[in-house]
Formats: C-alpha cells, structure tokens, sequence
C-alpha cells in the first residue's frame, strides 16, 4: 500500500514484509540473470546495460506511479508487451538503436507527464463543479 503507517496499525510487521519482498526481489532477479546467461552462454559484468530506460519505462507505462502508491500486476504485463513488440518492430524495420531510445525515452516521458495531466484536470473539474 501506499502508508507504512497505516499498516502498522493494522496490525502489519511492516519491517518484516518489506524483508520479504527484498528476498523475493533477490531470488526472482538471481533467477533472470542465470535465465539471461543460459540463453546467451556467456556472462559479463555490462550484459545489463542499457535496460534500464526500459524497464522504468514498462514499469511507469504499466500503471506504477514514480510518487508512491499501488499499481496493478496486468499494467506491467501489458505494458511488457508493448515496448517488446515496439523494439521488436523498430528493429525489424531497420531503425537504429539511437532512434528506438529516444522512442523509449519519448514513451517514459508520456508515462510520467499523461497520469499527472489527467489527475490534475481532474481536480479542476471537481473544483470547479463544486462551486457552482
């Protein structure tokens, strides 16, 4: 959830579920790295490189919010599909590396900006529906 607090006062071991994330978080990336070397053969200390923008990426398209809060499992798997169908694309119709990130990086950016345009629309509507 999105209030450490809250939990607490539910009755929550809030030090020891967030522990047991962190090992999970542990096993399951220990799990992708042995996955990526075995279907590569090979292992180097910079395999990983260049991942990251689209991994915040599927994780900020998926729903996640970068200020906090719960997000949704299917947003994530869904939003998996669609940067590993658009590189897929882009690279099967010949666009260079440099262009297919900054058309990941174009779709982080909208990820951030569209929730918060949307959230904050929506405030001024019910701002300005409550005063009439």
């Amino acid at each position: 959830g999105i209030n450490q607090n809250v939990a607490l006062y539910s009755g929550i071991n809030v030090a020891r579920v967030k522990m047991l994330l962190f090992i999970f978080s542990g096993i399951i990336s220990a799990l992708a790295g042995i996955l990526y070397a075995a279907r590569l053969g090979t292992v180097r200390g910079d395999m990983g490189l260049g991942f990251e923008l689209d991994i915040i990426t599927i994780v900020l398209l998926g729903g996640i919010s970068i200020f906090g809060g719960s997000g949704s499992i299917y947003g994530v798997i869904l939003s998996i599909l669609i940067v590993l169908y658009l590189r897929n694309g882009m690279s099967l119709s010949n666009i260079t590396g440099h262009l297919q990130t900054g058309v990941i990086g174009v779709l982080l950016i909208l990820s951030v900006l569209i929730p918060n345009v949307l959230e904050n629309m929506n405030k001024y509507l019910k701002f300005r529906t409550s005063q009439h």
